[in-house]
């Protein structure tokens, strides 16, 4: 009897012995090919990373010590997008427009535009864009009556918010000596470009966002020094920043170092709804369809700053242009998603189109208007007459580069000039 149970129990601890074996050796197979998949999204990820800074288009930046970066002067390039074949020149000042003095010629109105990609408008050729249009328009119908010759001067520049508009006025843009500044105000992501948690970090590849301000104890705004962190993937920093709970915190730290979780977790919470609701159930995403956290019904912290902080910014770019004897007005550009909302059908397939009922696509307007109505900014919103040209004619007016296409900036330019006129912030003669 005891050799048997001493047999049972050798057979015991041998089945354990196997099993742990199993067990072991299951775990080595996974972690292997865990380190293997790891190793091969690093390797895509430090593909894309290389074909990015190869790209033509981004040579045309460079880094710049007073605004982070610039056009480079005198840059030249062919590209090809919805509109055909796009010829883009950098004039001898670093602005995608033809040459312009920085002492203004007498008997000449001045307008200086500031924004970013919209006004830049790489996607089509310099005639074609809203503020060419604009300047043809405004010596062809006004010119005479008044005697004058003006221009429409573009000082847009891809990934620039109200921050980097704001400097470029002060380093650069009132040497134009303008009688009329007009910001272009996007509401794809002007907002989150100026908030240090929320802005993209790396606008170019080896060009750092790392300018911000902040609102000081005394209502002000002071400079926010942004140390970039390079190990980490693009937005890591603004996950981590957002993270509240053991939970978030966690996935904010996967996002920022595994290339694979970098690939794989955007694709199973945007695209797999089932999965996506047990995300939100367990607390790591904070709704259970993928809304854009600008058109959410509800407001984060970080969000509710954002605001504050765009309203103090706006205040001092008034200050600074008013100072210089200018007015100060806001063009408000929608959201390619707010005019074209069945873009989300091809980002989001399995969400659409239950997706839009849970998005307020005018809140971030409505944000936007409260402060301009505070400050007594005048302002054109285009989102109305947008949605009702889309609507009438069912042209398209955003590309699939999400910008404007040459019907967007043919209809912005007459909206723009109808407004200008009406709102007398140009002369018109008969004053």
């Amino acid at each position: 009897m005891e050799e048997s149970g001493a047999s049972n129990e050798a057979q015991k601890a041998g089945c354990l012995r196997a099993t742990l074996a199993r067990l072991g050796l299951a775990a080595f197979s996974l972690l292997i090919t865990f380190a293997l998949l790891e190793g091969f999204a690093r390797l895509i990820f430090a593909r894309q990373q290389h074909q990015a800074g190869q790209s033509e288009a981004v040579r045309l930046y460079r880094q710049d010590d007073r605004l982070e970066w610039s056009l480079v002067p005198n840059g030249r390039m062919t590209t090809v997008t919805d509109d055909g074949e796009v010829l883009i020149e950098i004039n001898s000042h670093g602005l995608r427009d033809r040459e312009y003095d920085y002492e203004k010629p007498e008997n000449t109105f001045r307008i200086l535009i500031l924004g970013d990609s919209f006004t830049e408008a790489m996607q089509v050729n310099l005639e074609d864009t809203y503020h060419a249009r604009l300047e043809r328009r405004l010596n062809e119908e006004l010119g005479a009556a008044t005697g004058l010759r003006f221009e429409v001067i573009s000082g847009g520049v891809a990934g620039y918010g109200v921050t980097r508009e704001m400097i470029f006025y002060e380093e650069e843009g009132r040497r134009y000596q303008p009688d009329l500044v007009l910001m272009a105000f996007y509401m794809g992501n002007d907002v989150r470009d100026d908030h240090p948690a929320l802005a993209q970090e790396e606008p170019f590849p080896g060009i750092y966002r790392r300018q911000f301000f902040q609102i000081g104890e005394d209502g002000e705004l002071e400079p926010l020094v942004q140390a970039a962190d390079e190990s980490l993937a693009p937005g890591a920093a603004q996950a981590q920043a957002q993270a509240g709970s053991l939970v978030r915190r966690i996935d904010a730290w996967l996002y920022g170092h595994s290339r694979l979780y970098f690939y794989v977790r955007p694709f199973l919470s945007e695209q797999v709804p089932f999965i996506r609701r047990m995300l939100y159930a367990i607390g790591f995403v904070q709704s259970p369809a993928p809304v854009l956290p600008r058109y959410s019904d509800t407001d984060t912290e970080v969000i509710e700053e954002a605001w504050a902080l765009e309203e103090a910014l706006i205040a001092r770019l008034r200050r600074d242009v008013e100072a210089d004897g200018a007015t100060y007005a806001i063009i408000i550009i929608p959201d390619a998603l707010q005019i074209q909302p069945e873009m989300l059908r091809e980002k989001y397939p399995l969400f659409y189109p239950a997706l839009l009922e849970s998005m307020d696509l005018e809140k971030p307007d409505r944000a936007l208007m409260g402060i301009l109505n505070r400050q007594g900014i005048p302002y054109l919103r285009l989102y109305p007459a947008f949605v009702e040209y889309r609507t009438e004619t069912g042209e398209t007016l955003y590309g699939s580069h999400g910008h404007w296409t040459v019907a967007g900036h043919r209809l912005a330019a007459d909206l723009i000039y109808e407004w200008l006129v009406r709102e007398r912030l140009v002369p018109d003669g008969e004053g």
